[in-house]
Formats: structure tokens, C-alpha cells, sequence
């Protein structure tokens, strides 16, 4: 046997246990949700695009007793960038809180441009009385986004800002 195929039977081996091993490890943290998944394709660089982008991140909570927001309501990105939303949960009220976020994404044609490595509409969040917690949703915009707003520039319709909101109701 030569030295390459050995190398590369090796190396086919590690990939194959490194998938299996990951893949139980996710379903774990999906199960738990106390830790983080782990994607092979995290670790893959991509292209940015060029054209800047400013991302919205809004909150509508139907609740008093929750605080729900975004550390940071804007985000400065390009098309291709891995991109995290760090959002806080507080419950202000003396019961235990369960709630589930819907997401909600505007304008419509920014929904098919959107990649969600990470959702918070995918978890079911209980809170304690006074709990505090923060959760992160990750993503990533594709680079056709850019020419369908270089398109609406073109066409001489309003620029529409990106919103990612999550909505609330208990």
C-alpha cells in the first residue's frame, strides 16, 4: 500500500469519526439547550460581499412581567459574515415564565436571504421569578441580497430596512 493512500485512508477515518462524534453532541445540546452545537462548516471561510448593511434587531413582548431585548438593536454587516444577536431575558413577576419567540423578519424578501445557524424560535425558554438570562441568535445573509437591493435602488423604490424582531405572547 503507498504512502498517499494510507495518508488518505487516514484522514477519511478521522472525518467519519469527527462526524459521528459531533452529530450526538448536537442533538445533545439541542435536547438540553445548555450548550452550543458544533458545525463542521463554522470552520469554512466564505466570500463577504461589499455592499455595507445595517440589520435591526426589535422585540414585541406582550407581557409586563418579561423583559425581553437586544444588547445591541443594530448590527453593521455585509452579505457572507457570520453574524451573532445577543438578546436578554429578565422575569420581572413572582411565577415561573415558559415562553417560545416568533420570529418575524421584514421586508419578505429579506426572509429568503437569511441563514439562521441559530434561532431562538427553536428553544422553549423557562424562566424562575427574577431570572436573568441572555441567548444569541446566529446568522448569516446571503450575497443575493445585495443585488435585489441594488435592483429596488435602480428601479427608484424606497431602501426598506432589514428587521429581524422576535414576538412574545405567554
Amino acid at each position: 500500500m503507498s504512502p498517499l493512500y494510507r495518508f488518505l485512508l487516514r484522514f477519511a477515518i478521522v472525518i467519519i469519526v469527527l462526524f459521528f462524534a459531533i452529530q450526538p453532541y448536537n442533538w445533545f445540546c439541542a435536547l438540553t439547550q445548555s450548550c452550543r452545537p458544533f458545525y463542521l462548516s463554522d470552520l469554512i471561510p466564505k466570500k463577504e460581499g461589499k455592499l455595507p448593511l445595517t440589520v435591526f434587531l426589535e422585540i414585541k413582548s406582550y407581557n409586563s412581567k418579561l423583559v425581553f431585548e437586544p444588547v445591541e438593536p443594530i448590527i453593521k454587516t455585509v452579505a457572507g459574515r457570520k453574524n451573532t444577536a445577543t438578546y436578554r431575558l429578565k422575569n420581572l413577576g413572582k411565577r415561573r415564565i415558559s415562553l417560545r419567540p416568533n420570529l418575524v423578519i421584514e421586508p419578505p424578501y429579506f426572509e429568503n436571504n437569511l441563514i439562521r445557524h441559530e434561532c431562538l424560535c427553536s428553544h422553549i425558554y423557562r424562566l424562575k421569578p427574577g431570572e436573568e438570562i441572555e441567548v444569541q441568535m446566529r446568522f448569516e445573509i446571503k450575497e443575493d441580497i445585495e443585488q435585489q437591493i441594488i435592483s429596488r435602488r435602480n428601479a427608484g423604490l424606497p431602501e426598506e430596512q432589514l428587521k429581524i424582531r422576535y414576538e412574545v405572547k405567554i
